[in-house]
């Protein structure tokens, strides 16, 4: 089964690609650890790469291309605080030359660190995440938002992330847990998560909760969750599983039925085993109970208020999702909702109006159900919304 002797292997992550020469001979590798890298197999690039890294100690540096003769090396530099920028690297001339700033509008002075840090599930793995904590004297009893990521078979990397940017500029601490089945840490990791959806995985995002109440940085009556995709369904399920934790949800296209989900995602694989194998990974080999965890079946015991946001043109979680778990919150006579919905927009955002909105109403619902020092007032001019969530297309279900 060995194809051969290891040519690199990182000591806690991942490798993530490959770098092949024009002649297609492999010359380097690229991890995500708790802050991504290259190791470069040509000596002379290994040594470009160390000597970047000697200027920029504090960043996250890619060598992107050389020159034939190396006399001029072409890198981006970034990291948790820092969108990044590209640069010349002339080795000969001890020079290096700030070529492009995609972000020029961003100060990284402003902005704050993105720490990674571990913490102890409850049956004893060690969860990889990363911390962003708000400027100021205070350090303790903060209000923070829990932001799991999508997938839920991806992982949160150290780079400039705007919603943990925003939050922590708005007081809040953020937290960013990659939860067991989060990959880049190795198979077993991976296959940890298998048929967790709606409990293991759950389980390692509200120990992530705990976790900073134990160490005082977050206030206990003050936490909330929010995210995109399987981040909106953790966010979604996790407030209705414990209520106590979380003082507010927001999904943005997020899961609410996982069983019409596994439905519609049959028909997104291009061979039935594809759709099969997806589906153990979901819902496990024995087919377990699905409403038991899907939002939409629990929606009667939503108790937090909850902002559920939409893109209507997405094709990854239709709208479908999203409709279905408002009706059922009507259903029970829950009053605590409010929506948006973004006609244009798809799984990702389609410009950057809608962007901007989605996290304008974010804001105001946290100043509303979560306030922060900064954060505290929902009616303020600044997050005035410029477009109306249009009401569900009843014609359509």
């Amino acid at each position: 089964d060995i194809i051969g002797d290891a040519i690199y292997e990182h000591p806690t992550a991942d490798v993530t690609n490959l770098v092949m020469d024009s002649s297609k001979n492999l010359i380097g590798v690229e991890y995500d650890a708790d802050k991504p890298g290259q190791k470069w197999l040509v000596p002379e690039l290994e040594d470009l790469y160390q000597r970047i890294g000697r200027v920029f100690k504090t960043k996250q540096n890619r060598i992107l291309g050389t020159s034939s003769d190396r006399s001029v090396t072409l890198f981006w530099s970034g990291s948790g605080s820092d969108p990044g920028s590209y640069y010349l690297y002339y080795p000969q001339l001890k020079k290096i030359e700030q070529v492009l700033i995609p972000y020029n509008k961003i100060d990284p002075e402003k902005m704050v660190a993105m720490e990674p840090v571990k913490y102890q599930s409850r049956d004893g793995h060690m969860v990889p995440a990363y911390l962003t904590m708000p400027n100021g004297s205070k350090k303790t009893d903060l209000p923070t938002v829990i932001l799991p990521h999508g997938g839920p078979f991806m992982r949160t990397s150290w780079r400039f992330d705007p919603w943990a940017q925003l939050l922590a500029n708005r007081g809040y601490v953020v937290l960013q847990p990659n939860f067991r089945g989060s990959t880049g840490y190795g198979r077993d990791y991976v296959e940890k998560g298998y048929d967790q959806w709606g409990t293991g995985m759950i389980d390692d995002i509200d120990d992530g909760a705990d976790w900073l109440i134990e160490q005082g940085i977050a206030d206990k009556n003050k936490v909330c969750i929010m995210g995109a995709s399987y981040g909106g369904y953790a966010a979604l399920w996790g407030s209705i599983r414990q209520p106590e934790k979380y003082k507010c949800a927001i999904s943005l296209n997020g899961v609410t039925d996982v069983r019409a989900m596994l439905k519609y995602d049959r028909k997104q694989f291009a061979a039935r085993r594809y759709a099969r194998k997806w589906e153990e990974k979901v819902a496990g080999e024995e087919k377990k109970d699905l409403e038991a965890i899907s939002p939409v079946k629990q929606a009667a015991r939503m108790k937090v208020p909850v902002l559920v946001a939409q893109g209507l043109r997405d094709t990854n979680v239709p709208k479908e999702q999203a409709y279905d778990f408002v009706k059922a919150l009507d259903k029970a006579g829950f009053d605590k909702l409010e929506k948006i919905y973004f006609p244009k927009s798809g799984h990702d955002f389609a410009n950057s109006a809608d962007s901007t909105n989605f996290l304008k109403k974010s804001l105001q619902f946290l100043a509303t159900h979560n306030p922060s020092a900064i954060n505290s007032d929902p009616q303020a001019e600044d997050l005035k919304i410029e477009a109306k969530a249009p009401e569900e297309e009843k014609d359509e279900k």
